[in-house]
């Protein structure tokens, strides 16, 4: 059983504190900042460190720190701010921002420290400048924070593969986070001191000022829930009130589109794919507002059909992206050197030259954003540094680094002057939250590559990976309304991944209806702008409607909740993972299986107000009143349920109404139902029964319906088990019925296995089933009304036989580190040799894939084996199902699962007096 607890997730938008206006005064040579939220007192004495106090105004705790102003190293030596004079402090400001400036005179140069806090903010900024230079110097390296930690504090340094270290420093309710706004810097931890260093390689010069790297100083408060990142050794596990903080940090003058965000991807260049033209009229079906056209991108000028288009997107008031790739820029200067002096390395040579990188795509892209009048910029490509940059330890090689990270900052913020929203795509990701504040969005998936869990719907396993990104990027202190995710399957991903039915087709013309609806649910769930790629034109109207009701559900229910919580595990091979929306008033909860077995999941209540609450399932079957009891929660409580094979689910949980408990109606609680004159009709599935509650204003009764039928069996797990050569057996065992063992982990046969099972289906399915002679000319998604038998096998590796990087050497931690096993599945070395008959008639055995791209040992993966069955089934009666295993592994055989199993309902009227 899966186990979660929902808590309401603070809302610190509407906190009164930060209506209070900010203030700043010098008083005995002591400066005080502040507003609602935070206040800080600091005391510069000439020759000794530092005194800070913060005060977390919400939790009434203060922090005492020591520290250094600032430490600088030039090529003549080092020079620390103790070393100077503090030559004055004064405030100044208004009720709105209020800054607290101090001035160092350090012989040959003059520092000025600035603190600056806005009203209705939890964090200060921090600026050093030099000025006043003497002499020219060249600055290596700047340590722009140095604090000393008193022992009631625990530092907590989250890394987690970013090049955008966050030190949080956690007390009892409180805790106080320390950033630099731009990534590329390290943090060094000596004992109980810390700092965060930098390397600009720039000269400095008379006459001119020189600014340093903002630093960021907030407070944060304590939920007493922490989280770790499983994906990353490095990340520490912080309290679900500091990630809160800190994203709600991010989210501080983000210049945001509305949310939520639907825009439609047309095919890229030389895959198969509706035209540029019926992508915009596939933007009427979604109400989408933008339009992202890369076959257009590729030539603007020469393209063929760009007048249509462009009219079309003015009549239609579409806004469209422009993708600025780093991998098209030309004539770009290698920075990196070797200690020596002589090229760097292959491992480091792609740090680019700030000034090439900047001036090739500005100059380049710059006419064609003017011309053809784009209001969103993409900039995608391989990430700008492909090394561990902090690994290489020389100077010239971090210097690199630092160039290289300022070019993207140059870039971005030359593009967000003149255009609306800037968005960073694929491994800029693994910068972390340095762009997620320089940025507009981020998107969740460094590639395009589905999660190898046993499936034969691509579509799902798309929107697996899609969730397993989520959780990733999540965990890094990313706000939920920064990340972008897609919808559907991606053609330019695998276009020639070999599936079966598909080898000599353009697949994306076989509609995964299951697995498109799976995926949106899925999107929904997680981030707010949603990508959804080009659909059939034949697209079926029950799909539109579906994408049309729940996107327009999104934007009522979920547009101003700009935070989740994973409330469950990662999706992988075994559990169910969760995403929960809650507030004060209650909770949206999304839940997907994930594995071909049913689930039990076990949800806790703690929420806010002593109130009476019901709990209601709005997909798949909408206002489904959940039980136990009488059908009421209050706060402090839990409920049950079962979850489906492969099945994405969604539940409120709503405070009861004081005109719901008058109402004369009847409510059930436990089944789903409907009232038709005042009849009560439960439904369930034959041969099962459910314990309901029927409600009728303030009276309840208890009810247990049976549910006429013979139960409908999805799974074949009791298997007899024998061995003997295929040769021998060939000619008489494929009828079934032989002796053998029971299958399980116990038997010890691990070749030339024949397996026999019996599986019997009632006749009312027929009439749902396409029972016609069958072969495989599609894939077998696209074949609804076809039942598919799934052979599972799940293999107990020591080690995840998929790499889930990003594919490019050398980046970053968090796409080089090895995943969790669950999140790798390769049938295809084992060398089953499988044979499948049915009633004696042999049936072609197919691979299920999962196509990556430019991965190894395998790019396509084999997740699972199937065969076509329903047109041999003998419904009604006792069918025969053989196996036969040249290498075979009983620990990891799960047997069969029925794919496309019809969902068949039977109804029986009730009381409800």
């Amino acid at each position: 059983m899966c186990i979660a607890d929902i808590h309401p997730l603070p809302d610190l938008r509407d906190t009164p504190a930060r209506r209070e206006p900010a203030y700043a005064r010098v008083l005995a040579g002591e400066g005080t900042l502040g507003n609602g939220v935070l206040e800080v007192r600091i005391k510069l004495d000439p020759r000794e460190p530092g005194h800070a106090a913060l005060v977390n105004k919400l939790t009434g705790e203060e922090h005492h720190l020591s520290f250094s102003p600032f430490e600088a190293w030039f090529e003549s030596g080092p020079l620390s701010a103790l070393e100077g004079r503090v030559s004055g402090m004064e405030a100044q400001g208004s009720g709105d921002v209020s800054t607290l400036v101090t001035k160092l005179d350090c012989g040959w140069l003059q520092a000025q420290i600035s603190y600056v806090l806005f009203r209705g903010e939890h964090f200060m900024r921090k600026n050093v400048v030099f000025h006043g230079l003497t002499q020219e110097a060249f600055l290596r390296k700047v340590t722009v924070v140095k604090h000393t930690v008193d022992p009631k504090y625990t530092p907590h340094v989250h890394d987690g593969g970013m090049y955008y270290p966050v030190m949080f420093l956690r007390s009892e309710t409180s805790s106080v986070f320390f950033c630099v706004d731009f990534p590329g810097y390290f943090v060094v931890r000596d004992g109980r001191d810390f700092s965060f260093e930098y390397y600009p390689g720039t000269r400095l010069t008379p006459g001119r000022s020189h600014p340093m790297l903002a630093v960021h100083i907030g407070v944060c408060v304590l939920e007493g829930r922490t989280r770790k990142n499983p994906f990353h050794d490095t990340a520490a596990e912080l309290d679900l009130g500091e990630q809160q903080w800190f994203r709600e940090y991010l989210l501080t003058g983000a210049s945001l589109p509305q949310l939520p965000y639907v825009e439609l991807k047309g095919p890229e260049q030389g895959c198969a794919g509706p035209s540029d033209l019926e992508v915009l009229e596939q933007c009427h079906w979604f109400n989408a507002t933008h339009v992202f056209l890369p076959r257009m991108l590729e030539s603007l000028e020469s393209y063929p059909m760009r007048e249509a288009v462009e009219q079309r997107l003015r009549l239609e008031g579409l806004d469209h992206t422009l993708r600025i790739r780093r991998n098209r820029a030309e004539n770009l200067g290698w920075v990196a050197l070797d200690p020596s002096g002589a090229p760097a390395t292959p491992d480091f040579a792609p740090c680019f030259a700030s000034e090439s990188f900047c001036n090739s795509l500005l100059e380049r892209h710059l006419q064609e954003m003017d011309r053809f009048r784009f209001r969103n910029i993409e900039v995608s490509g391989s990430p700008i540094v492909e090394c561990h940059a902090a690994g290489h330890g020389h100077a010239p090689g971090v210097l690199s680094l630092m160039n290289a990270f300022q070019g993207l900052v140059e870039v971005v913020a030359s593009l967000k002057e003149g255009y609306a929203h800037v968005t960073c795509m694929r491994p800029y990701v693994s910068y972390g939250a340095g762009l997620a504040r320089l940025c507009d969005g981020l998107t969740v998936m460094a590639e395009e590559h589905p999660l190898p869990l046993p499936d034969l719907h691509v579509g799902r396993l798309f929107a697996d990976m899609q969730r397993l990104y989520f959780r990733r990027a999540h965990s890094f202190l990313i706000p939920r309304s920064k990340l972008s995710n897609s919808v559907g399957i991606a053609p330019e991903a695998a276009p020639d991944a070999p599936y079966p039915g598909a080898e000599h087709y353009p697949w994306y013309l076989y509609h995964d209806s299951a697995g498109w609806r799976y995926a949106l649910v899925s999107a929904i769930a997680t981030a707010p702008r949603h990508r959804v790629h080009a659909l059939p034109q034949d697209l079926p109207e029950e799909d539109k409607a579906f994408a049309l009701k729940w996107l327009t559900w999104e934007s009522k229910n979920l547009a101003d909740r700009l935070f989740v919580e994973e409330i469950l595990g990662e999706p992988g091979l075994g559990p169910v993972d969760g995403y929960s929306y809650a507030t004060a008033q209650g909770a949206v909860l999304f839940l997907f299986n994930t594995c071909y077995d049913p689930r039990e999941v076990r949800l806790r209540l703690h929420l806010k107000h002593d109130l009476e609450y019901i709990v209601r399932e709005l997909y798949p079957r909408e206002y489904n009143y959940l039980g136990p009891n009488d059908g009421l929660f209050a706060r402090d409580s839990e409920f049950t349920c079962v979850l489906d094979p492969k099945e994405a689910r969604i539940i409120e949980v709503v405070r009861r109404s004081p005109a719901a408990a008058r109402r004369k109606r009847p409510e059930v609680f436990g089944a789903p139902a409907r009232v038709d004159n005042g009849l009560v009709s439960v439904q369930g599935r034959p041969g099962t029964s459910a314990d309901i509650v029927v409600r009728r204003e303030e009276q309840f009764e208890h009810k247990t319906v049976a549910f006429a039928g013979a139960p409908v069996r999805s799974r074949i797990d009791e298997w007899t088990i024998a061995r003997r050569l295929f040769e021998e057996g060939k000619d008489t065992l494929p009828p079934g019925g032989f002796q053998g063992i029971p299958c399980g982990p116990g038997a010890d046969i691990r070749r030339d296995a024949w397996l026999c099972a019996t599986v019997c289906l009632p006749e009312t399915l027929m009439e749902h089933i396409d029972t016609q002679p069958f072969h495989l000319d599609r894939p077998c998604w696209a074949c609804p009304k076809r039942l598919f038998f799934v052979i599972r096998f799940e293999t107990d590796e020591d080690f995840d036989p998929i790499r889930t990087g990003s594919g490019v050497p050398g980046i970053p931690e968090g796409y080089a580190a090895r995943l969790p096993r669950k999140c790798g599945l390769d049938l295809a070395g084992r060398n089953f040799g499988l044979r499948a008959w049915l009633n004696g008639e042999q049936r072609d055995v197919y691979p299920a894939l999962a196509s990556w791209r430019g991965y190894t040992p395998n790019p396509n993966p084999v997740v699972a084996y199937f065969f076509e069955a329903g047109s041999k089934l003998r419904f009604g009666t006792a069918n025969q199902v053989v196996l036969f295993a040249t290498h075979f592994d009983p620990a990891a055989f799960k047997g069969i699962t029925i794919e496309h199993l019809p969902d068949l309902y039977q109804e029986e009227a009730v009381s409800a007096t």
